[in-house]
C-alpha cells in the first residue's frame, strides 16, 4: 500500500467515493462521530456523502431525533448517533474533564457551583422544555449563578458532557438545549473496555488505513487507552507499516480503486479533521494555506489531495461558489467543479454560480 491507495481506501471508507448508507443515521453511526461546530457545513458533510439528499433532509433528522448535536469527542461539538452517546460520553468525561479542570478553577466554578447549575438547568428544562442559550443564561443569573467571560460556555460544555442537555430544535436561527434523558430514550451502557474497543473499531472502519496517533488525536483518548483498543480490537483488523509509519485498517478492505473523484468539502469535514497526520492529504501544500487562523477553510480535493479551496456567498435564490487551486493548471477541472457545485446547490435548493479567483 503507497500514499495514494491510503487517500483511495479513506475516500471509499469514509463515503466519498461509495456511498452504501441511505440515512443520516446510517452514516453518522457508521462514522462514529461528525464534528459539527459549524453546523451548516456539518449539514453539508453529512450531505454529500448522501447522494441526492438536501439540507432539509438532515434537518429533519435532526428534528426525528436520528442524529444528536452535542459536545463529545475532544470537547467539541458533533453529531453523534442516539445509541452510542451516552457510553462515548462515559467514556471521554474523565480526560475532558482532567483536562479542562484548570479553565473551571480559573473562572470560579467550582463543583458546588456547577451541582447548582445543573439543578437550575435541569428545572428549567423538565418536561419538554427548549431554551435558547440567552434564555438559559437568563434563568442562571436569576439564580446568581455568573456566565459573564466564558463561564456560559463551560457550563453549557460541562452539563453536555455530564449527559444533562444536548441540543434541540432550532427556533428560527437560534439554538436550543433540551435535556438529554428527555430528548431520547434511555440506552445500554459499556464497560470502559467495551467502550475503547467500540469506538477505535467505528474508528478504524470508517477512518482507516490510520495510526494509532491519528486514532489518539481523533478520540482524544490518551495513548495507554490507544493501544489498550488496539489489542482488543479483534481479527477483523490489521496492521501494515508503510514508511515509518504502522496503519491500521480492516482486514478485508476494499474500495481503493484508482477511480477519478473531486468534491467540495466542508469546514472541518472528517476526511481532514479526522487524523492527526494530515501529510498525505496535503501533498507538497504548507499546512498554512489552507487555515484560517485556527480554523479549516472549506477544500477542493481531487484524488482525495487538496488542491485548492471554496467559498460560498448567498444571493437571492443562488449560491455563488468561487474556488481558488492553489495549482494554476488545476484550474482545468473547473468543469468538474462546476458539476460539483451544482450538486451542493441541489443540496440547499438553489441554483449554483461558479467562479474562479483570479
Amino acid at each position: 500500500m503507497n500514499s495514494s491507495q491510503i487517500l483511495q481506501y479513506r475516500l471509499y471508507n469514509q463515503h466519498l467515493t461509495e456511498n452504501r448508507f441511505r440515512s443520516p443515521a446510517e452514516l453518522v453511526s457508521h462514522l462514529g462521530a461528525v464534528q459539527a461546530q459549524d453546523y451548516a457545513a456539518a449539514k453539508w458533510a453529512i450531505g454529500l456523502r448522501l447522494p441526492g439528499s438536501t439540507d432539509e433532509d438532515i434537518e429533519q433528522s435532526i428534528a426525528k431525533r436520528e442524529i444528536i448535536r452535542t459536545w463529545s469527542l475532544r470537547g467539541t461539538l458533533h453529531f453523534v448517533a442516539p445509541a452510542d452517546l451516552r457510553w462515548i460520553l462515559d467514556l471521554i468525561n474523565p480526560r475532558l474533564l482532567s483536562a479542562y479542570a484548570g479553565h473551571f478553577r480559573r473562572l470560579g466554578l467550582e463543583k458546588t457551583l456547577i451541582r447548582k447549575s445543573h439543578n437550575t438547568m435541569a428545572n428549567a428544562l423538565r418536561d419538554g422544555n427548549q431554551l435558547t442559550r440567552k434564555e438559559l443564561a437568563d434563568v442562571l443569573e436569576r439564580y446568581k449563578i455568573p456566565t459573564h467571560d466564558m463561564r456560559m460556555n463551560f457550563l453549557l460544555l460541562r452539563a453536555a458532557l455530564d449527559g444533562l442537555i444536548c441540543l434541540g430544535e432550532r427556533h428560527g436561527k437560534q439554538f436550543t438545549y433540551t435535556l438529554l434523558d428527555e430528548w431520547i430514550p434511555s440506552t445500554r451502557k459499556l464497560a470502559r473496555e467495551e467502550a475503547i474497543t467500540q469506538l477505535a473499531k467505528r474508528y478504524f472502519a470508517s477512518h482507516g488505513p490510520a495510526t494509532i496517533q491519528d486514532f489518539a488525536w481523533w478520540s482524544g483518548l490518551n495513548m495507554a487507552d490507544v493501544k489498550m483498543a488496539i489489542e482488543l480490537i479483534g481479527p477483523g483488523f490489521r496492521s501494515e507499516k508503510i514508511g515509518q509509519s504502522i496503519f491500521w485498517c480492516q482486514k478485508d478492505l476494499s474500495g481503493g480503486s484508482n477511480r477519478s473523484s473531486i468534491h467540495l468539502l466542508p469546514s472541518f469535514d472528517e476526511y481532514i479533521v479526522g487524523y492527526a497526520d494530515r501529510s498525505a492529504t496535503l501533498g507538497n501544500i504548507p499546512f498554512r494555506r489552507i487555515l484560517n487562523g485556527s480554523l479549516f477553510y472549506p477544500v477542493v480535493i481531487i484524488n482525495g489531495k487538496i488542491v485548492g479551496t471554496w467559498k460560498r456567498t448567498f444571493k437571492k435564490n443562488a449560491v455563488m461558489i468561487e474556488s481558488n487551486f492553489f495549482d494554476i493548471s488545476n484550474r482545468s477541472q473547473l468543469s468538474r467543479i462546476a458539476a460539483t457545485s451544482r450538486k451542493y446547490g441541489k443540496f440547499l435548493g438553489m441554483n449554483t454560480d461558479l467562479r474562479k479567483k483570479k
